[in-house]
C-alpha cells in the first residue's frame, strides 16, 4: 500500500495540509505579537479624543499635542473604534498584518527574481523576527507589536507603499502617502522621503511626479502646527530632554557597540549584494534607501552626539534618525534572503539558512543553538542521501531545482513550528482572562493577573470625586 507519492512531495505545489500549518503558526504568532494598547504616552489618550473622560487635571493629556498631529484620532472617534478593548484591536492587528503580509508577498513574487509562491511565503515567515535586530527599537517585520500607538499603523503602511511605487500608481501613492504622514510622521516620514526621492529619480515622464505635492502639504501643515520661536536654552532643554526619555529610539552613539558594528558590516554586505544583482525596479529602490541610510547614519550620529549643543532642535531629533533606519532593514533582509535563495545549494540547505534568519534573530543563545543542530543534521541527512541507493528519496534531498518543493516548504513551516509554539505559550501564560472578563481587554502589561489592583482602579474609575478622570 503507498501512503505517499515521493514524487509527488517534490513538485512546487502548495497542499490543503500545509496551508492548515501555515494558517495555524500565523494565528499563533499574531496572538504572540498582539500587546494591545499599553504605551504609557498612549494609554488614556484613545479615551481623552473620543470624549470618554475629560481627565481635566491630567497635566500630561491636558498638555499634549498627541491629537493634533494624528489624524487616527478624529478617525476612529469618528468610527466609534475603541483600541483598548482588544475585541476589537486583535481583529484590526490580524487585518493589518495581514494587508502588510501580502503587499511583501507581492512585493517579493513580482519585483524580485524569486516569482514562485513557495519560495515567497517560506522568505515572508523567514522575516517575522527581523524588528530591532540590527538597530535597536526598530519597526521593520509585517508583523510588530505596539498595536495602540499612530506608529503601528503608520508601520503597517509601508508594505503597500512601496508596492504602489515600484508599480508606478500615482494616484494611489498620492493618498497614502499623505495618508501615512497624517497618521504617524515618525514612523512614515523616511519612507514617504524615499519614496519621493526614487520617484523623482526613476519615475518618467516626470509629470507622475505630481504625487509628491500630497505629502509635501501635508509636512508643510503639520510644520505650521508648531510655529513657535524658541530661544537657544529652551531648545537644548528640549533637546536634552528628547534625548533623555527617548534613548535608543533617537540617537545611534546611544545604541550598543555590537549593534553600530552590525549595521556598518550590514551596509557592506547589502552593497555587495546589490553589485551582484541584476539591475531592476527593486534594486533601483534598495540602492535609494541604502545610501540615504547611509547618510541618515551618518547624520543622525554627529548631530544628536555635537550638532545639537551649536544647533539644538528637538523635533527633529524626535523624528528619530535610528527609528528612520527600520526600512532599510526590511531590505536588508530581503536581499539576505534572495541571496540565499539564489545559492546554488540543495534545498534543504536553503530551507535551513532561510529558518536560521528567524531564530537568530530572536537573539536567543537557545535558538541560535538549535539552528546549529538542525544545519549538522541536515548535513548528515544528505551525506547519507549521497551514499544510498534509494533514488526516490535521493531526488527528494538532493535537490537543487530552483523552485521550492512542497517537500522544501512543508520542511521549513516544521523547523519554524518549535520556535512559533513555544513563544505562543509564553504569550498565552501572560494573558489575563480575568481582565478580559471585566474589561474586554487580555493585554495588561505590568498589571496582568493582578486582581486586587484592576478591581481597586475600576472601583476608583466609578467615583465621581476621582479627580483625575
Amino acid at each position: 500500500m503507498k501512503f505517499f507519492n515521493l514524487h509527488e512531495l517534490n513538485r512546487p505545489v502548495i497542499k490543503i495540509n500545509l496551508v492548515i500549518l501555515i494558517l495555524l503558526l500565523y494565528l499563533c504568532w499574531l496572538f504572540k505579537m498582539y500587546s494591545g494598547n499599553h504605551h504609557s504616552v498612549y494609554l488614556r489618550m484613545w479615551e481623552y479624543a473620543a470624549g470618554t473622560f475629560s481627565f481635566e487635571n491630567d497635566i500630561y493629556i491636558q498638555r499634549s499635542d498627541q491629537t493634533k498631529v494624528s489624524i487616527l484620532y478624529y478617525l476612529f472617534t469618528y468610527l466609534n473604534i475603541d483600541v483598548d478593548n482588544d475585541y476589537i484591536g486583535f481583529p484590526i492587528h490580524i487585518l493589518l498584518s495581514s494587508i502588510s503580509g501580502f503587499f511583501l508577498y507581492k512585493i517579493l513574487k513580482d519585483f524580485v527574481p524569486i516569482k514562485e509562491t513557495n519560495a515567497s511565503l517560506i522568505i515572508i515567515f523567514a522575516l517575522l523576527m527581523i524588528g530591532g535586530v540590527i538597530v535597536l527599537a526598530n519597526y521593520s517585520s509585517w508583523v510588530t507589536s505596539m498595536q495602540g500607538t499612530p506608529s503601528y499603523f503608520g508601520h503597517q503602511l509601508i508594505f503597500p507603499l512601496i508596492w504602489l511605487l515600484l508599480t508606478r500608481k500615482t494616484f494611489w501613492l498620492f493618498i497614502l502617502s499623505s495618508f501615512m504622514l497624517s497618521i504617524a510622521i515618525k514612523a512614515t516620514l523616511f519612507s514617504v522621503g524615499i519614496a519621493i526621492l526614487y520617484s523623482l529619480l526613476f519615475i518618467r515622464p516626470i509629470k507622475k511626479n505630481i504625487w509628491i505635492f500630497g505629502p509635501l502639504a501635508v509636512l508643510a501643515y503639520l510644520s505650521s502646527l508648531a510655529n513657535i520661536t524658541l530661544d537657544y536654552e529652551t531648545r537644548l532643554l528640549f533637546f536634552i530632554s528628547v534625548l533623555e526619555r527617548d534613548t535608543v529610539e533617537v540617537a545611534f552613539h546611544l545604541q550598543p557597540k555590537i549593534n553600530l558594528i552590525a549595521l556598518i558590516i550590514s551596509f557592506f554586505i547589502c552593497f555587495l549584494i546589490l553589485k551582484k544583482n541584476d539591475q531592476n525596479d527593486f534594486n533601483k529602490l534598495a540602492w535609494v534607501i541604502l545610501i540615504t541610510s547611509i547618510l541618515c547614519f551618518i547624520f543622525g550620529y554627529i548631530y544628536v552626539l555635537y550638532g545639537g549643543k551649536i544647533w539644538p532642535q528637538p523635533r527633529l531629533i524626535a523624528l528619530s534618525p535610528t527609528r528612520a533606519l527600520g526600512i532599510y532593514q526590511l531590505f536588508f533582509w530581503i536581499l539576505v534572503a534572495q541571496a540565499i535563495y539564489k545559492c546554488n545549494l540543495y534545498q534543504i540547505y536553503k530551507v535551513v539558512l532561510l529558518s536560521s534568519i528567524f531564530y537568530l534573530c530572536t537573539l536567543s543563545l537557545d535558538a541560535a543553538f538549535f539552528s546549529l543542530l538542525i544545519l549538522i543534521f541536515s548535513f548528515l541527512v544528505i551525506k547519507f542521501c549521497e551514499r544510498c541507493n534509494f533514488s526516490n528519496l535521493k531526488n527528494l534531498i538532493l535537490n537543487k531545482s530552483v523552485k521550492f518543493s512542497y517537500f522544501s516548504t512543508l520542511l521549513f513551516f516544521l523547523i519554524l513550528t518549535p520556535g512559533i509554539m513555544y513563544l505562543f505559550v509564553s504569550a498565552f501564560k501572560h494573558a489575563d482572562f480575568y481582565a478580559m472578563k471585566k474589561i474586554n481587554k487580555w493585554t495588561m502589561g505590568s498589571m496582568r493577573h493582578d486582581k486586587e489592583r484592576l478591581d481597586t482602579a475600576l472601583m476608583l474609575k466609578k467615583c465621581n470625586d476621582f479627580i483625575l478622570l
